[in-house]
């Protein structure tokens, strides 16, 4: 297993590789707690958040602070997908990596509790954009 790089907040810093025209689908499962095992003491498993009452928005933007690519939200729902399990469903249609330039970009995701206004931004990274050979 690879390993996993954070930042000093805790965000999931990971490369997205998209090849332009293909519809590019990224899953996640957002856990909290648990504890690895240490001598005889065995491990204690993590706790899936439950994401009802929760929004999700991500942007992949040419550079940090520069033009915003894309723009997914869950609420309207529009590229991403949350559920009571944790898990997160992160949607580019082909349609919009058709429209992204072959170079990198960068992205996050945040996501905020709708109660409360808490935002936590779970993961970010970089953008790999590829073109794509076939063409229809």
């Amino acid at each position: 297993m690879a390993d996993v790089e954070y930042t000093e907040d805790g965000q999931v810093v990971v490369t997205w590789p998209m090849r332009q025209g293909a519809t590019f689908i990224k899953k996640y499962q957002w856990k909290t707690g648990g504890a690895p095992a240490v001598g005889s003491t065995p491990a204690v498993p993590a706790t899936p958040v439950n994401l009802t009452g929760w929004t999700a928005r991500c942007q992949i933007r040419d550079k940090l602070n520069g033009n915003i690519l894309v723009n997914l939200t869950s609420s309207p729902a529009a590229g991403i997908v949350l559920d009571a399990v944790g898990n997160i469903t992160i949607t580019v249609s082909a349609t919009q990596t058709a429209a992204l330039p072959a170079k990198n970009a960068v992205f996050d995701l945040e996501l905020e509790e709708t109660a409360t206004g808490f935002v936590r931004n779970l993961v970010g990274g970089i953008v790999t954009v590829a073109t794509n050979v076939t063409v229809p």
